[in-house]
Formats: structure tokens, sequence, C-alpha cells
């Protein structure tokens, strides 16, 4: 446990190539802008050997355009954090978003309509907060069941789809959802869920969720996938009179 930013990163690069830095910020740190701009003065491969946690209200700090660290959100749990690491001793690149969009933050721009089916009411509240900063226009399900009837009632660009909801679970209301058939049948699903095993991995793929995402949700990993589905959306012809 080394404070201060300057010691933390002189030992860190004096281990070399083998060693992670972990940042894990207090929800109250007035020198997380020092530690910010010290991350920044790494080389871009030393950069993906970092790790940091962050809180929601410091997402947008530690996030700029040039930044190739690892970002988890907090309170992560210990098993996140694990697979956070294992991602960067495999080599995992912690920014796959393309240059010129890190350069003009274009996700800003998507305008994505979004249902988030999500019963837990932190979950909710962080995970709204994050896709509204992204621009996108978000409708809440706290439940499978009202998770479906709002997929039928409305036509949104993704359903982010917590797989344990009262009612029914994320599972069948992603089953439910496919059945419908048309457009619904290519409707992005990401799945949501604490569980992280290949076989919870699997039951999701299954159901016919389309995407993967541990709780808590790395944002950095949220925002790759939004911008995925943005780019596959085909844009709608002009009108020919």
């Amino acid at each position: 446990l080394i404070p201060d930013p300057q010691a933390a990163i002189r030992q860190f690069l004096e281990l070399g190539p083998g060693a992670t830095l972990m940042l894990v910020c207090a929800q109250e740190t007035p020198e997380l802008a020092a530690w910010r701009d010290s991350l920044l003065r790494l080389s871009a491969m030393d950069q993906r050997r970092v790790l940091v946690l962050v809180w929601p209200s410091q997402r947008d700090l530690f996030v700029p355009p040039q930044a190739r660290w690892h970002t988890l959100i907090q309170p992560a749990h210990r098993d996140h954090v694990y697979a956070a690491l294992g991602r960067i001793r495999s080599g995992d690149c912690a920014d796959e978003v393309p240059a010129h969009v890190r350069a003009n933050r274009g996700l800003a721009q998507l305008g994505l309509q979004v249902l988030l089916a999500e019963d837990n009411s932190v979950n909710l509240r962080v995970t709204t907060a994050f896709l509204e900063r992204l621009r996108c226009r978000v409708d809440v399900a706290t439940d499978g069941l009202r998770a479906v009837a709002m997929a039928t009632e409305k036509s949104y660009d993704l359903v982010l789809m917590d797989c344990h909801m009262p009612k029914m679970d994320g599972y069948d209301a992603t089953r439910k959802i496919r059945t419908l058939g048309g457009r619904w049948s290519a409707l992005p699903i990401i799945a949501l869920t604490a569980a992280a095993l290949p076989e919870d991995q699997a039951r999701c793929f299954a159901a016919g969720m389309s995407h993967y995402l541990a709780k808590p949700l790395d944002s950095a990993e949220l925002e790759r996938l939004l911008i995925n589905v943005r780019s596959e959306m085909q844009p709608t012809a002009p009108a020919v009179d």
C-alpha cells in the first residue's frame, strides 16, 4: 500500500513487466487528479498493467480518451477484481474503442434506446446514471414479466437483462422475447449477472442472450458493447419520392 503516486509508480516500474499496479480510489480523495496525471505519463504498454477501482462519480476523471488501463466500478466483488487481474496477466487490452471514437468521445452522440431490466436499486442507480451520461435513453423494468411486456410495446436498440429478477428471471424473459420472432429475434440482449463461471456464460447464451457482462459492471466493457451495437445498426435509407 503506497499512497504517494510517484513512489507507487516508481516501484511498479522497477518491478518490471510482470508487475500489476492496482489503484483503489476512496470516495473522498483529493489527490485523484494527480494519480490520473501520473498514470497518463506511463507508456501504453505499462498502462495496460494497471487496474483502477473508482466510484461512479469518479469514472469520468479516470477514463480520458488516451487511457489504456482497466477500470472497475466500486463496490467491486472480489471475483471481478480477480477476473480483471487475470485479463491483465493474459495481456488483454483494456481499451478496444476505436481511436476516432476515443478522440471525440462519439459515444455521447449514439442516442441508443435502452431497456434496463434490473431489480437491485443500487445497480439501477449506477447503471442508469452511466447510460445517461452516454446520452442513452433508458427505460427500467424491475422484474422479468415487465421486461417482456416493455420489449413488445416499444422498439429498443438493446436490452440489459439481469439474470435474477422476481416474477420471471432473465433467462425465461429472454426466451419469451426471442419467441416473438421478427425484429425481436435479432434484438441485442446483454446478460448482467454476478455469476462469472464458464457454465454461467453458457447458460446465458443458451437462453438466447447476445452478450454477457459480469457484475459489478466494468464501465469500459459496457461502453465497448454499446459502441459495437451502434456500429452494427444499419442506417435508415432516405425516402424516395
